[in-house]
């Protein structure tokens, strides 16, 4: 009853840094719930959608990456006195944004009863070549994309179109109705190999392997297993989380428009972000954080780009002997997984997984890409945005890895940075994960100076303990397996400037 009495009273009254930090987060979630309103609705918004969506999604980069911190900067620091009010607005537009996400949430059940329920080919083929394991097959040489999709009552709409065949002198992405008549020619002429369309499995096998048993339960579809994992991630941050903030996650996963605005079509990144999300809160426990990590590469190519961020925070605290540890255990589970497969067929696997990499996919998304298919800038050879999204890595891990014993929670942010001036940064890369891992910094932290201002033994149904996994040190050993690190101060005790 006391949160039903005074939810109000106790949120804004959280000291002005974590007050601000959260009011940064909440900054964020509202840009990103604005790129998928902007999805939603380009009809309303046209030539001037593109623009839009940039400048969203790089003042969603920004206001993440200052909640991940654990402290303030110094050129934030005027705004310490009016945090609370900062965070009262972010509530308030929370609670408006809410509402929009009711509207899904209420048409869950009929969309999840509906034939035509996803929306992307990821989601299908992982649907399918579930099937095909369940059945003894191997998907990287049985996958058939055109079955696949008529069985899922889809159409050339929700396939991923290359620069080949008949698209080839294409410059920007062939218009709908293109696609879903080529595609019915290919699938008419009986081709598996669709010249103009990817049409490989394209993912690691643990995405068939670990949603495998949802098929052979007679499971209707992956959408409510990958609803389970999203909610599954929003529940190990509610644990992580102080007992005061608890109440207001059920707003903030409402405020997550994307989320619910995707959940019953099938976006298939649900299992890859629990995991990867997990590995990072546990990142101090070796074993357990390796294998969660080792299970996500396993299945997606998305958390590639995590490995060399928490390599970075491994080296940095344990040193390289344990960092070989940790990436051998990872390597092994990302084996075991595929091992069997490139052993079956290597080239069929390699072409693949590397598909999403080296195919001539069409150019689009929200990053710096957007404002070249929507003629704002030049649309510049595909290698120009490779040398800037390489470039954007090599930055990205610098930064790092100089900040990541003081701010560990902001290695998820640049983890994605790179993929905004990449030749694909399409939205979904950004407003599903973001607001999920950027949440954990910002509730661990809480949980820290929550545990630290209460004294010893409190009864409010708050941690007590020193929150182990926000980033800060508790002891000079602390990892599983005798890992032994250096002593570092909790981040409350660095200087804000830093």
């Amino acid at each position: 009853m006391r949160y039903l009495r005074y939810p109000w009273a106790l949120v804004p009254a959280l000291e002005p840094a974590a007050a601000l930090r959260l009011s940064c987060y909440l900054g964020g979630l509202a840009c990103v719930g604005g790129i998928t309103g902007l999805h939603n609705n380009l009809w309303a918004v046209g030539y001037y959608g593109a623009a839009i969506a940039f400048v969203l999604l790089a003042l969603a980069f920004v206001l993440f990456f200052l909640a991940a911190r654990a402290t303030v900067p110094r050129s934030l620091q005027a705004l310490l006195p009016g945090a609370r009010p900062l965070l009262a607005l972010g509530l308030a537009v929370s609670l408006g944004i809410s509402c929009y996400s009711l509207v899904s949430v209420a048409r869950l059940p009929q969309s999840l009863s509906d034939p035509t329920r996803y929306w992307n080919d990821a989601v299908a083929i992982t649907d399918c070549s579930a099937q095909l394991f369940a059945r003894g097959r191997n998907p990287y040489t049985a996958f058939d994309e055109g079955t696949c999709l008529a069985g899922l009552h889809m159409d050339g709409r929700f396939t991923t179109p290359l620069r080949a065949g008949a698209f080839a002198g294409y410059a920007t992405i062939p218009s709908r109705s293109e696609r879903v008549r080529l595609f019915a020619q290919d699938v008419r002429q009986g081709m598996r190999r669709l010249p103009e369309f990817e049409s490989l499995f394209s993912y690691p096998a643990g995405a068939f392997i670990f949603t495998w048993p949802v098929i052979a339960l007679g499971g209707n579809g992956l959408s409510l297993f990958y609803i389970a994992c999203f909610l599954l991630c929003y529940a190990l941050l509610a644990w992580r989380a102080p007992a005061r903030v608890r109440p207001w996650l059920a707003l903030i996963v409402l405020a997550h428009v994307g989320l619910w605005s995707y959940a019953a079509h099938g976006y298939s990144e649900g299992l890859d972000i629990l995991l990867i999300l997990a590995a990072w809160v546990f990142w101090r426990r070796a074993l357990l954080s390796s294998v969660l990590l080792g299970l996500a590469v396993a299945t997606r190519q998305d958390a590639w780009l995590v490995v060399p961020y928490y390599a970075i925070l491994v080296g940095a605290t344990y040193g390289a002997p344990a960092l070989l540890r940790r990436l051998a255990v990872l390597a092994l589970f990302f084996a075991a997984a595929n091992a069997p497969f490139i052993v079956l067929s290597p080239r069929d696997w390699l072409d693949g997984i590397l598909g999403p990499l080296k195919d001539p996919m069409f150019p689009g998304g929200d990053g710096l890409i957007g404002l070249g298919t929507s003629a704002w800038l030049p649309l510049w050879p595909r290698p120009v945005y490779t040398v800037l999204e390489a470039g954007a890595f090599v930055v990205c891990c610098a930064v790092y890895a100089r900040i990541c014993r003081r701010h560990p929670g902001t290695g998820l942010v640049l983890a994605l940075a790179p993929l905004f001036f990449a030749w694909r940064s399409l939205s979904i890369y950004f407003v599903l994960p973001l607001p999920i891992y950027v949440l954990w910094p910002v509730l661990a932290d809480l949980a820290a100076s929550v545990s630290a201002a209460r004294p010893q033994g409190s009864r409010d149904g708050e941690t007590t303990g020193p929150a182990r996994d926000s980033g800060a040190a508790e002891s000079p050993q602390d990892g599983e397996g005798g890992e032994t690190r250096v002593a570092l101060a909790h981040p409350s005790s660095v200087v804000r400037g830093a």
